[in-house]
């Protein structure tokens, strides 16, 4: 897995998704088959004749009930077309069927197609992380990089708690006002789509 990872994401060689290369993670950390305890992160494998193709990474908070897509990475030959979208599909998927209330991700700024990607599934930007982790921006150059926060509410509206308004900073109320318009609000309310 680790090889195929490095030829799909070359940037999986540092930064928060480099311990996708280490064989130990997935058998310390990651829920598989013959794995006797639960474990909150899961692996969603893409297989395709030849082989795997793909791996979609997901953590999920049981208290929050919340589910984090930590790392996606497809093998090139396979992104165009319908088969491109089948990650972010089986994270919404997945996300439904472990009972999350809110399912969020980080989204490269480097590509302006991932961004879109999330955003005709529902996804709301819901701020930008600065220097939040580390790419290879050139061969042997990793930099710290900006990531987009994407999210998407399944918890139905009647469980949602709107801030008050004096208890925000005029600068955070600002940011409020910018990302959830009513009109905002009232598409995030997936309630009755589920």
């Amino acid at each position: 897995m680790a090889d195929a990872l490095r030829t799909w994401y070359p940037d999986v060689v540092v930064g928060a998704e480099s311990y996708h290369l280490d064989e130990e993670y997935y058998h310390r950390s990651v829920q598989l088959l013959e794995t006797e305890e639960e474990r909150d992160t899961l692996a969603l494998v893409l297989r395709h004749a030849e082989g795997i193709v793909g791996l979609v990474m997901l953590t999920k908070d049981e208290r929050s009930r919340t589910v984090t897509s930590r790392m996606g990475a497809l093998a090139p030959d396979h992104r165009r077309g319908a088969v491109g979208l089948l990650g972010i599909m089986l994270f919404d998927a997945a996300a439904k069927k472990l009972g999350a209330s809110v399912v969020y991700t980080f989204v490269t700024l480097k590509s302006k197609h991932q961004q879109l990607i999330y955003e005709r599934f529902g996804f709301q930007l819901v701020g930008i992380m600065p220097a939040w982790d580390i790419d290879m921006i050139e061969p042997n150059r990793p930099k710290r990089v900006f990531e987009a926060i994407y999210a998407k509410v399944l918890a139905p509206k009647s469980e949602w708690h709107i801030p008050q308004r004096d208890t925000m900073t005029a600068r955070t109320r600002a940011l409020w006002d910018f990302l959830f318009t009513p009109d905002d609000l009232q598409a995030m309310d997936t309630s009755q789509s589920r």
